[in-house]
């Protein structure tokens, strides 16, 4: 799954490319990556500006994000990571299918610099039986 966001100003991510229908077929105990391109469009020669915040104790602070894939059903947390970005930044988000079933999971970018920026993606995948995979693939010879 890819995910290609634009940050035009700093309260509004914008979409260009996300696919909610994907269908992912994993077997239990697989490892599914998710890979992320973040890019910045309001750059000033490749930085970022730093966050408008004059209470924070330090004289710059750096725009951050945490790129969550959870659960919201099962209250769970699966692959967390953070990510500051200047201008365009690439990420691999990664869990392991546990068990076999249809599972729906969020992909949350969380910003922790500004109010309302924070974004959330629906994609499900479906986790085969690894018993059940083999069969399938000997029966398929």
């Amino acid at each position: 799954m890819r995910a290609l966001l634009c940050l035009l100003d700093a309260y509004n991510l914008k979409v260009k490319s996300y696919r909610k229908t994907l269908q992912i077929v994993l077997c239990s105990g697989d490892t599914l990556l998710v890979n992320v391109t973040m890019e910045r469009e309001n750059h000033v020669n490749g930085l970022a500006p730093p966050v408008v915040a004059p209470l924070f104790p330090q004289k710059r602070k750096e725009e951050g994000w945490w790129l969550v894939v959870g659960d919201p059903a099962a209250n769970a947390l699966y692959s967390i990571k953070r990510l500051t970005i200047n201008e365009k930044a690439k990420m691999q988000l990664d869990f392991v299918a546990q068990s076999s079933g249809r599972f729906e999971y969020k992909l949350y970018f969380i910003c922790d610099s500004y109010l309302g920026a924070d974004q959330e993606f629906d994609f499900s995948i479906k986790v085969e039986d690894h018993s059940r995979s083999r069969k399938r693939r000997r029966d398929d010879d």
